[in-house]
């Protein structure tokens, strides 16, 4: 338990932690959540990502954690995260465009060094992480199996040198996305920028090769090797490995395939669109972008009150909200279900492969899926403003999400590698919107002063809080609209990205005014202390929400209804028919 308290405090930043105190209500989040289990890793304790949603503090986690020296299962063999990568849906999906701006796609981050860290002792550091983490010198390849995608050399990775920054250079971010060159394995490039009084680290990578998760790892690792040198073990899954996993498991998720046709479904769906986005003109260069922020304040009831008083995480209120306002916006007599693609972190190993530890796996695991969001009821004016609708809207969204198995990892899995389930599952009425939700990034100021190893903004490139992201201006949107949104000191960053020519009149305009406006209703509705209430996912037994909500007006303290037992179920039936006998 103390142990596990000062991972609390060392993930979420938090101080006081005691052993009751909730991950959730500290502020954690489904990405965070990762974290933990990687930081419990180091320390001894073997836990998983559902551990920490099923038993969400110190207490709880501490009795499911198992010590890592009793475990058999070892890091897998060196050999099995070399070779040819099974492409994902995701990899598949880039490769399949020929553009330049493919070689230069990718994410940026910049890192506060310590002070009497060397040169030399950071490029050991580097080599030390680029060696552990097979993928990062992965180069793209023709494969006659597979077609387009990655492979991990078998031969040893070149030195990797660190880049010192030109002085006349006035932007060494997109300097850096140009020099990779994902054909010949150049993947990652480290660049020391001296221009500030803390010396800072631009470390730019394909995102063939990373995700967000994949972020906090490298990182983390980055620090413990210039702080203890020789101290990194390799993960104990690769990326390739977690690839083979998924084209294993595809016919798994067969049976769910008509559950995606109905979500794709166009009847009764909004029709945000004018016309098909058109890649030669609906490009970066051309897009309109909107950066929305919710107040810290909002954001802080959000995750600390609203989020575990309904039990949900913090994307499902950003989505309740975001289904609520394009739904609205879109102005559609009869229509009020919004279809949009949800990412996701993808490391759902306990519904794909239970024995696999992606806990340190790094690569582009990002799943992508489709989710279909009915407001059909909600009093949208009472949403916003602070009455008992709002717990309304964010429970039946949250119940929607839920219906969807295993985090939606399957939709991929039968678009990827089962071709005849394809084309009616990426058509419909899918792809209007993205929505991606990077969970907590903490920035700090540019100049450094936010103390060693802490991440800065990255200055000239696209992105949401101190994730960089390139966009190269050729580059065709994926969406008419784009929503990528984090959590930074400044609150909830949105950044709304959209093909203005592509989609009805005014419907941005529109969503975007009344999104903010909905989260600060769901804010103050749990500022008013009555929020609460489960929901049926949330418990064991098979009832409905109106079944649920008589049950909790009789008891307002249950936390589950649980189904009789076999012996429970012969009982009642007895005493039920019996009008003689005691109960």
């Amino acid at each position: 338990e103390r142990v596990l308290c000062s991972v609390f405090v060392d993930v979420l930043g938090v101080e006081g932690v005691g052993v009751d105190d909730d991950f959730f209500h500290l502020g954690g989040d489904s990405i965070v959540a990762l974290r933990v289990v990687t930081a419990a890793r180091r320390a001894g304790f073997a836990l998983t990502s559902r551990d920490v949603f099923e038993a969400p503090t110190p207490a709880g986690l501490a009795s499911r954690a198992v010590p890592t020296d009793t475990l058999m299962a070892a890091a897998e063999d060196r050999q099995d995260s070399l070779g040819v990568v099974v492409p994902t849906a995701m990899i598949t999906d880039l490769l399949a465009h020929d553009g330049a701006w493919v070689d230069g796609y990718a994410q940026a981050r910049v890192v506060t060094l310590p002070a009497d860290l060397t040169e030399d002792a950071l490029e050991a550091a580097l080599n030390a992480l680029v060696a552990t983490h097979d993928v990062l010198r992965a180069r793209v390849v023709d494969d006659p199996t597979y077609g387009r995608t990655l492979e991990v050399p078998t031969e040893p990775a070149p030195e990797i040198v660190l880049q010192q920054r030109d002085p006349g250079d006035p932007e060494p971010v997109q300097s850096a996305y140009r020099s990779l060159d994902p054909a010949s394995g150049t993947m990652v490039v480290f660049v020391l920028l001296d221009d500030a009084p803390a010396a800072r680290l631009l470390i730019v990578a394909h995102h063939l090769v990373v995700d967000a998760v994949s972020w906090n790892i490298l990182l983390d690792d980055l620090r413990r090797l210039c702080e203890r040198p020789g101290s990194l073990e390799r993960p104990a899954t690769s990326f390739r490995t977690w690839s083979r996993a998924l084209e294993a498991a595809a016919d798994l998720a067969a049976d769910d395939a008509d559950l995606w046709r109905g979500i794709v479904d166009p009847a009764g769906a909004v029709a945000l669109t004018e016309r098909a986005l058109d890649p030669a003109v609906d490009t970066v260069a051309a897009s309109t972008v909107r950066e929305i922020t919710v107040a810290p304040d909002v954001f802080e009831m959000l995750s600390s009150v609203v989020a575990p008083a309904l039990r949900v995480g913090v994307d499902e209120i950003l989505l309740a909200a975001l289904a609520a306002a394009l739904a609205t916006a879109s102005e559609e007599a009869g229509a009020t279900a919004l279809v949009v693609d949800v990412e996701g972190h993808g490391r759902e190993s306990d519904s794909i492969a239970p024995e696999l530890d992606l806990s340190r796996t790094v690569g582009w695991l990002t799943t992508l899926y489709p989710l279909r969001l009915d407001v059909a009821g909600v009093d949208l004016d009472a949403v916003a403003a602070g009455s008992s609708a709002a717990g309304r809207l964010v429970k039946h969204i949250k119940e929607q999400i839920r219906a969807v198995p295993n985090r939606g990892i399957g939709y991929g899995l039968l678009t990827r590698y089962r071709g005849e389930h394809a084309a009616d599952l990426t058509g419909g009425a899918a792809h209007s919107v993205l929505f991606n939700y990077l969970g907590r990034i903490d920035a700090a100021p540019a100049t450094g002063t936010g103390g060693v190893w802490t991440l800065c903004p990255v200055e000239n490139s696209d992105g949401v809080g101190t994730l960089g992201v390139s966009s190269d201006p050729t580059m065709p949107m994926t969406h008419p609209i784009e929503v990528n949104a984090a959590a930074t000191a400044a609150g909830v960053v949105a950044q709304w990205r959209f093909a203005a020519s592509a989609l009805r009149a005014g419907v941005v305009d529109r969503a975007a005014e009344l999104w903010p406006a909905l989260l600060e209703g769901i804010a103050a509705h749990g500022r008013s202390g009555s929020i609460g209430g489960l929901t049926p996912s949330d418990v064991l037994a098979s009832v409905d929400f109106d079944e649920l909500d008589e049950l909790t007006a009789r008891y307002p303290s249950a936390i589950d209804v649980l189904p009789l037992t076999p012996l429970q179920q012969g009982l009642m039936f007895e005493s039920t028919f019996d009008t003689t006998g005691h109960d």
